[in-house]
């Protein structure tokens, strides 16, 4: 059943997909529900702008946690505020 293999995801590579920011937007949006036991997310070169490291910041404030994000190559960078928010787990 999908809902059982999405509650087991632990890693969760899309390296190179172009998700863009409504695909980040669908990742962060179900994390509590459907991915609670992801630790790995990989999402270098997705063309991920700033709405999308918004929305990604936003997530980790209402306590959202992975513990290792890779964003790198996208449109936008994380600010060193929001990779504070990364670390506070």
């Amino acid at each position: 059943d999908e809902d059982s293999v999405m509650v087991s995801l632990i890693e969760l590579y899309l390296m190179n997909n172009r998700i863009g920011d409504r695909g980040v937007e669908a990742l962060v949006s179900d994390k509590g529900g459907k991915l609670p036991r992801l630790k790995i997310l990989q999402l270098q070169e997705n063309a991920i702008g700033p709405l999308g490291m918004q929305t990604l910041a936003r997530a980790f404030e209402r306590g959202w946690y992975v513990r290792h994000l890779n964003v790198l190559d996208n449109k936008c960078q994380l600010t060193s505020e929001m990779e504070e928010l990364t670390r506070r787990r």
